[in-house]
């Protein structure tokens, strides 16, 4: 099975469509569990996307810094949006009403990926580095609490460290961060044959120091940047 990253993000969005059809189609009991179930969905693969997609997009597509600053508010105003759903009665016709605009929001900005990134990073990047990006985005994922403990009986929000919607991106990304450590399965286009580190491209070691916001990256050396990373990590 393919571990190409465009296949995986549409399928990600194929699976958010469906989530979003079964909550709207569902009963009126019903609908708190597939709500729960669709922000889990939602905030795993934004936290996944913000990890591998828009740092690739920025560093390897035309006007990628664009692209990938347009999607990230997209993200932003539905997490806005769905903290919004959470404090209402999912039972409710206003529930519903606003639930419909969420979906919209969403939808839009899955369709906005699949026509203006998609296609650039296929244009970019070479077979070979979409398999690796794949594999690095399923093994994030993987990493992603989206399910309860089999002894908590609690759902998937509770999982997610609990809390309101607003900040779980936060939470489980700093959740998948963990896999990140040294990064085994990471290696980023055209990082040679090696996985530490030291085999990365200052390039490629600043901006992994961008994704996670580390000061004087600009101004560090090679050593220093590795330096900085495993100390994140740490």
């Amino acid at each position: 099975m393919t571990t190409d990253l465009v296949t995986k993000i549409l399928d990600d969005h194929e699976l958010i469509r469906t989530r979003f059809s079964l909550l709207e189609d569902a009963a009126p009991s019903e609908r708190g569990r597939l709500f729960r179930e669709l922000v889990a969905t939602l905030i795993r693969h934004e936290a996944v996307e913000s990890i591998v997609l828009h740092p690739t997009v920025r560093g390897h597509v035309p006007d990628g810094e664009r692209l990938a600053a347009a999607r990230l508010a997209e993200e932003q105003e539905a997490e806005a949006q769905l903290a919004e759903l959470e404090d209402m009665d999912a039972s409710s016709d206003a529930f519903v009403a606003a639930l419909s605009k969420v979906r919209d929001d969403v939808l839009e900005h899955a369709a906005a990926e699949e026509r203006e990134v998609l296609p650039q990073l296929r244009a970019n990047l070479d077979a070979d580095a979409l398999e690796t990006l794949g594999a690095r985005y399923e093994q994030l994922e993987a990493s992603a609490p989206t399910h309860p403990h089999p002894q908590s009986g609690q759902g998937a929000l509770s999982n997610l460290f609990g809390g309101p919607v607003l900040g779980m991106v936060d939470r489980v990304r700093d959740a998948v961060s963990g896999a990140l450590r040294d990064e085994p399965a990471a290696q980023a286009p055209g990082a040679g044959g090696g996985h530490a580190y030291e085999d990365w491209t200052v390039e490629q070691l600043q901006d992994r120091a961008a994704e996670l916001d580390i000061e004087g990256r600009s101004t560090m050396a090679k050593a220093e940047l590795i330096a900085a990373l495993r100390r994140h990590n740490a």
